[in-house]
């Protein structure tokens, strides 16, 4: 009975011992995992920071190479950037398809007054996908002295709505006629490309996303305005 009792208490321990150790086992594996794990992750957090720098590296070229296209505030060149950048304002395109539009409808010519309202509506679906890319990416204007009014209305730069819809309106017309206007729009589009990176209000990379929206868009709606013109036949 006593020897039963002994191997019991013997058979107790050496469980207990055996628990102690698998604990201990435990412990170790996991302190060996957040070891290795601990190091991974600083590794993974610092390839993320790093993933950065290329970006940022492109945005330091891009701001230099803006920079370089300036003009300053005394070069001859500058009253002609100013004229080509404000041509491309949305106001100023507006208004004049609204005179071209009351003309064209007062003396009957309605493949004017066509032109007029297709490309009035493009300029606005246009507007509205820009100010959207805007308010999502948040890219601030270029520091300068020129533009004002463009920083207040508008401070966000990238896309550049101006090159949207410059190259937008030579890709539209060039499908829509007449001939003259365009090819007046495809000499006048780089233009004021180049205008808005020379007056400091748009880096580089803004003009090209600009020009590359203003093709699609040039491509698509051509294919979507027809059939909301569908509901305003009076206007023309």
């Amino acid at each position: 009975m006593i020897f039963k009792i002994r191997n019991e208490r013997n058979d107790t321990k050496i469980e207990i011992w055996q628990n102690l150790k698998r604990s201990v086992s435990v412990i170790s594996n996991f302190s060996l995992l957040f070891d290795r794990a601990l190091p991974l992750l600083f590794r993974m957090m610092y390839t993320r920071f790093r993933m950065g720098q290329p970006l940022q590296n492109l945005l330091d070229i891009d701001e230099r190479l803006s920079g370089h296209l300036r003009v300053s505030n005394g070069s001859r060149l500058r009253k002609t950037a100013v004229f080509f950048a404000h041509s491309g304002d949305s106001w100023f395109w507006m208004a004049g398809l609204g005179l071209v539009w009351l003309s064209s409808f007062i003396f009957f010519d309605k493949s004017w007054c066509y032109r007029c309202v297709f490309l009035a509506i493009c300029i606005v679906i246009q507007a509205l996908f820009v100010l959207s890319i805007k308010f999502l990416i948040r890219r601030r204007r270029p520091e300068s002295d020129w533009g004002e009014i463009y920083r207040r209305r508008d401070p966000h730069s990238f896309p550049s709505g101006h090159a949207t819809r410059a190259v937008m309106l030579a890709v539209i017309t060039a499908g829509l006629g007449p001939t003259w206007l365009a090819w007046l729009l495809v000499v006048w589009a780089p233009l004021v490309c180049l205008a808005r990176i020379m007056l400091g209000v748009h880096y580089l990379s803004d003009i090209a996303a600009g020009a590359v929206l203003g093709i699609l868009l040039g491509w698509v709606l051509p294919k979507v305005v027809p059939d909301i013109l569908a509901w305003v036949p009076f206007l023309f």
